[in-house]
């Protein structure tokens, strides 16, 4: 398992991102969810995954903005991953 920590300056106006986010049913339940951005290239080969495993990019473009957790059994866990389309190498 490979970890990379780098600062990353994001652009506002560059700035795309999507979130997932989940409840629990039960209040006992136990679940989760990994979020992952698969880039491919133009014949659908992958070439890099950006998860909470390796959760930047080689350009810095893509970012896991990791797990986020409630300790409210009603609200909603989620993660969110960022893409900032400027620094984008395509």
């Amino acid at each position: 398992m490979r970890s990379r920590s780098r600062s990353l300056a994001l652009s506002l106006s560059s700035l795309f991102s999507q979130t997932v986010s989940w409840s629990k049913s039960h209040k006992n339940a136990v679940c989760d969810l990994d979020f992952s951005c698969v880039l491919l290239d133009t014949m659908g080969r992958c070439i890099e995954i950006v998860d909470f495993n390796d959760p930047i990019s080689n350009d810095g473009a893509i970012t896991s903005g990791g797990y986020t957790v409630s300790a409210d059994d009603n609200a909603e866990d989620s993660e969110t991953i960022f893409v900032d389309l400027k620094r984008l190498q395509i």
